[in-house]
């Protein structure tokens, strides 16, 4: 990679993700060429924003970030943007995470709190990740998958260890539409609805439950694959046919999956099902403070 090339991918990415109260100075890009990496201590100023656009396919990687109280996204990808954020906050923005296009991205070490529109947004035809994350969930839309229609290649969202919690009194749901693909694993979803409007959703030691306990609406298009998971909840639609508990094998029975899942109370946990709470409480970042503030403390 030239000069030129790298200076234009630093001055995107300092555009893009240095915003709000971040302190200056606190920010650190890692920048992998084959064979190197180049490091980067970068000054947050004033930035508002956030758009993520023009990244050529590289391995872009961004550590120990934060978007505290900006007008915009947190962080969102454009066109065919390529990177991987290590530790990441997003507090009291216009949506904690919005990624478009064809592009690829993952997080790990992310806290959510107070935005406002969405707390997860992926849209297009891009491929998704987010391990280790604690959202606490207020905002309108918390958790929204939107593809474009078919034939286009499916919007693909994986998460791996997230608890989203809804916060608040105000009913929310997740959403995933046609021609998307949600794959969750040790995932936790605390009252909060789930609708597929179509799509695919495919929950692997996974919870849903919460107060008010949560629903389950699929329509008919939808596909529901699950496996070993704990749910407490209101009740189960699929198309027009409704079940409770007392009809969770009929339920089972219809859509082929969830073997090995149950469906009671959420009063003891299963070993090694959903999100773990305790470890995801203690992740840095959700003070707003950089992992080298909590060092130096």
């Amino acid at each position: 990679m030239n000069d030129a090339l790298k200076s234009l991918i630093l001055v995107f990415a300092v555009v893009a993700l240095l915003c709000g109260s971040a302190g200056a100075g606190e920010v650190l890009v890692l920048m992998h060429d084959p064979g190197r990496i180049e490091r980067y201590d970068l000054e947050s100023g004033a930035h508002r924003g956030t758009l993520l656009s023009g990244l050529p396919p590289a391995n872009v990687v961004f550590e120990d970030i934060r978007a505290i109280d900006c007008g915009d996204d947190g962080i969102s990808a454009h066109g065919a943007s390529r990177y991987r954020v290590d530790g990441f906050a997003s507090i009291g923005n216009a949506t904690g995470i919005c990624d478009t296009g064809n592009s690829e991205t993952s997080y790990r070490g992310v806290f959510i709190d107070r935005c406002i529109g969405f707390d997860l947004y992926f849209l297009d035809t891009g491929r998704y990740s987010v391990t280790d994350a604690y959202i606490r969930s207020s905002a309108v839309q918390p958790f929204y998958l939107l593809g474009r229609d078919a034939p286009a290649a499916a919007c693909r969202v994986t998460l791996d260890n997230v608890w989203l919690e809804r916060v608040g009194s105000v009913a929310a749901e997740v959403r995933v539409s046609p021609n998307c693909r949600l794959s969750a694993r040790r995932s936790t979803f605390t009252s909060l609805d789930v609708l597929a409007t179509g799509g695919e959703i495919t929950l692997d030691h996974c919870v849903i439950g919460g107060e008010p306990k949560p629903n389950v609406v699929l329509w008919p298009t939808a596909i529901w694959r699950g496996e070993n998971n704990l749910y407490d909840l209101a009740s189960v639609r699929v198309d027009k046919t409704s079940f409770t508990a007392a009809k969770f094998a009929d339920f089972k029975a219809l859509t082929a999956s969830d073997v090995g899942s149950r469906w009671e109370a959420l009063t003891a946990r299963l070993a090694g099902v959903g999100a773990d709470e305790s470890a995801l409480k203690k992740l840095p970042l959700q003070n707003g403070k950089t992992k080298a503030q909590h060092a130096n403390e």
